[in-house]
């Protein structure tokens, strides 16, 4: 008897063992293969196979993570997101990791964009919403209602620049953080530069939309927003060939990549035409970043009222004080331009 109960005994202590091991293993155990760590996207419809399908050439063990996930609960709780998965990880940690949502950021880079579509086109590919949706949702009429919005100047929310955001994000929470980054952006020493010019942030952004489509070089634009703000505080129109442009392209629907204006295109009949309508346009014609409209709020002191792009200096421009200057500064262009047989 006392041999039976011993023999006994072993039997389940040794089948104890197995259970433990197995239990241990299944657990807390390493059950990945990769040497370094994996990146895996769940999208917002996946499912558990749809997961488990991204991570079967990692796991060592596919059955024992498969129990552990069900028992868990977690093809009930599945979170969308990046997921970087880690070196050595065990049925625990991959499972915690998962279940819990626990993503990586993405740091989403925008710039040289003049359009709201542009905007999408260049941040969809980034993450996991399409460009139509945000498209939607910035344009959404209850949001610009709420936040004093129009469809035209919305663009002055979506500064150019690099942001952290998880790759599920939704349309409606990217816009709105945009417009929180926005909110962030105009502080109050950048609120008393504008009122110091006399300008609202609204007609900041618009003065610098039509300073970054007049130049792309940085150490030109301060003197590019001097020039302008000179002629509005001497009501003097603005005359910006880049309004003419707008004008155009809203008029055609679409861009029309002038490189030369004409002077039919001044008649144009638009709010926008600054050589019919003195003062800012309603709205920025393009999407200035942080440095343009910092470029306004600290534009360069001088007498400058004309400027002409330069030919001898590609990307630059000529300035002058009086119309005597800028003749000779048009002139020179204009020969170069019949040179090049640039006729629009």
């Amino acid at each position: 008897m006392k041999k039976l109960a011993l023999y006994t005994f072993l039997t389940l202590f040794v089948i104890g063992l197995g259970v433990g091991s197995w239990v241990y293993h299944s657990l807390y155990a390493s059950n990945t293969l990769h040497e370094e760590p994996a990146t895996i996207y769940i999208t917002s419809t996946a499912d558990f196979e749809s997961v488990l399908d991204q991570l079967r050439p990692l796991l060592q063990n596919e059955a024992g993570f498969a129990f552990i996930a069900k028992k868990r609960k977690y093809p009930k709780n599945i979170k969308p997101g990046k997921y970087v998965i880690p070196v050595a990880a065990s049925n625990m940690d991959l499972i915690s990791q998962l279940r819990g949502g626990l993503q990586e950021t993405i740091s989403v880079t925008y710039n040289n964009v003049h359009t709201v579509a542009d905007v999408c086109s260049k941040v969809a590919p980034q993450l996991e919403l399409d460009s139509v949706s945000l498209y939607k949702a910035i344009f959404d009429a209850d949001f610009l209602n709420e936040k004093g919005l129009t469809a035209d100047n919305v663009k002055m929310i979506l500064l150019p620049n690099t942001y952290d955001f998880y790759w599920s994000v939704s349309p409606e929470k990217f816009r709105d953080r945009l417009f929180s980054e926005y909110q962030r952006f105009w502080n109050a020493h950048r609120l008393e530069a504008a009122e110091s010019h006399n300008l609202t942030p609204l007609q900041v952004h618009t003065l610098a939309s039509i300073v970054v489509r007049e130049t792309a070089r940085r150490e030109e634009m301060a003197t590019v927003a001097g020039l302008y703000l000179n002629r509005l505080d001497r009501n003097i129109k603005l005359q910006s060939d880049p309004t003419v442009i707008y004008a155009i392209a809203q008029q055609q629907g679409a861009d029309p990549k002038i490189r030369r204006v004409l002077y039919k295109d001044l008649e144009i009949d638009s709010p926008y035409n600054t050589y019919k309508n003195a003062g800012l346009p309603p709205a920025p014609i393009s999407i200035p970043d942080g440095k343009a409209i910092d470029a306004v709020l600290h534009a360069e002191k001088h007498n400058y009222i004309f400027m002409c792009a330069d030919p001898d200096r590609p990307g630059f421009h000529s300035f002058a004080k009086n119309e005597m200057q800028h003749a000779a500064n048009k002139r020179k262009y204009v020969n170069w331009l019949q040179k090049q047989n640039i006729t629009r």
